[in-house]
């Protein structure tokens, strides 16, 4: 399509930087990604100069003669003579005339088409219109497809035999509009999916030049990191982790923050990343993109952008918190929070997915977000929650993520080590009684689940 338009030498240009007629032929462009057979342009040469205007209908005129029907509606007269025929409104939207431009001028007994304008209001336009011989409607026939000449071609109503010269038909009577040396009447074209991989590069290409060029975004983005890092470490003793002279009360509320940090990290960046471009990927799924590859590319730079911010955030912790825990307990511990954002993102992007305005995504996140701070089983263990409570809280992510940090770090043994902790603790011998396989399995499951949902909302939104 960008061939077709002559916006080869403009490929790699961001579209903020085009000109005024390359934009009308971008506009153009996104109508033609679907390859339809039949084009309804409003307005597609206002406000460019005389010369873009007629590049616009040179272009226009280029894809009728390469068989689709283009209808356009304009003011402007300057290049009405490319066109098969021209239609005049008369005011309360009557039709004044229908057929070759010659017509309307005599028609309307006028020598430029600008003309036309006055003779409308002055409310002397012909109470009739000018339809030439009487209609006869007749279906395509399969002689619609025996090769032309040259100078010849097909009716775009009946399918007859006519020359390229020919303001009617001579079968049906009709205006010729839409004359085409290739398509047959009522034949169309329809878009080829391209491959998996192809479709999964392209979307993924494009959203990492958006990132990388949203350097503000970027800065946000990373610079809150360390920030809040600073800010969660700020509110602990040196010894909070060290098993030794540490608190477990103190450690199990560092852990908590941290888990809540990843999971914001990971939903408010994936929260808007969908319907921002709701209108992208309906235009795009229409020219054959696939929902789960779309879904697939925004899932792999949000996980991405989640698998730095959590790491960053809790290796900032440890070196400023330090604990005697060995690396690869470490390590656990950097996966799980990681997991945690990337669940997070898949949560995100299933709510962006079910909105329609980034302001919806904005008030909905609070109400998904509230209910893991809240079930994660900090603020109120879940051995202290009445048991209906209970059983719904373990459907909280959060938790999951809590306690497979908890165990990495040993908390039972921390829990059980402090006897004055250990004796007011509602924590129990249950919550970090399970392995770190266990929660990390659930979180894996928790992604697919909202990856899953957010899928089938994507598919049903562009069916």
């Amino acid at each position: 399509v960008i061939n077709e338009l002559e916006l080869g030498a403009q490929r790699a240009q961001i579209v903020a930087s085009l000109s005024g007629g390359q934009l009308k032929r971008v506009n153009v462009a996104m109508e033609l990604l679907t390859r339809p057979s039949l084009v309804f342009l409003d307005e597609p040469t206002t406000g460019l100069d005389p010369a873009l205007e007629r590049r616009t209908m040179e272009n226009l005129r280029g894809l009728a003669d390469g068989g689709r029907g283009v209808m356009v509606v304009t003011h402007a007269t300057s290049s009405l003579e490319l066109c098969d025929a021209v239609i005049v409104m008369a005011k309360g939207g009557k039709l004044a005339y229908w057929g070759p431009l010659a017509g309307a001028l005599r028609r309307f007994g006028v020598t430029r088409p600008e003309e036309i304008y006055e003779v409308l209001e002055d409310d002397n336009a012909p109470a009739d219109v000018r339809r030439g011989k009487a209609v006869v409607e007749q279906e395509a026939t399969p002689q619609q497809t025996e090769t032309t000449s040259p100078g010849s071609g097909f009716c775009g109503r009946c399918g007859a035999s006519v020359e390229k010269d020919d303001a009617f038909c001579g079968s049906c009577g009709q205006p010729i509009i839409g004359f085409s040396h290739e398509l047959p009447a009522g034949a169309g074209t329809e878009a080829k999916r391209s491959g998996t991989f192809r479709q999964l590069k392209a979307v993924l290409g494009r959203g990492f030049k958006l990132l990388s060029r949203d350097r503000r975004n970027l800065l946000i983005m990373f610079g809150q990191v360390p920030l809040i890092a600073l800010l969660i470490v700020g509110l602990f003793k040196t010894d909070v982790l060290e098993k030794v002279g540490g608190k477990p009360a103190a450690a199990l509320q560092l852990i908590f923050m941290l888990v809540i940090a990843a999971i914001w990290f990971g939903a408010i960046g994936a929260a808007r990343e969908i319907v921002k471009e709701s209108s992208i990927y309906l235009r795009e799924t229409a020219a054959g993109l696939r929902a789960r590859v779309y879904l697939a590319a925004k899932y792999g730079i949000q996980t991405l952008l989640v698998g730095i911010q959590p790491a960053v955030m809790f290796a900032i912790v440890i070196a400023l918190r330090p604990t005697e825990e060995t690396l690869p307990v470490l390590l656990i511990c950097t996966g799980v929070l990681v997991l945690t954002g990337m669940v997070a993102a898949a949560l995100g992007l299933l709510i962006s997915a079910s909105v329609n305005t980034e302001e919806q995504a904005t008030s909905l996140l609070p109400l998904v977000l509230i209910p893991q701070l809240l079930f994660a089983g900090a603020i109120v263990p879940v051995a202290a929650m009445s048991a209906p409570v209970a059983s719904l809280s373990s459907l909280a992510f959060a938790q999951w993520s809590f306690s497979g940090v908890g165990i990495a770090l040993g908390m039972q043994s921390r829990i059980a080590a402090d006897k004055g902790f250990a004796s007011a603790s509602r924590y129990g011998t249950a919550f970090f009684g399970h392995s770190v396989g266990l929660s990390v399995g659930l979180l894996c499951l928790f992604a697919v689940a909202f990856l899953v949902s957010a899928w089938l909302v994507l598919r049903a939104r562009s069916e």
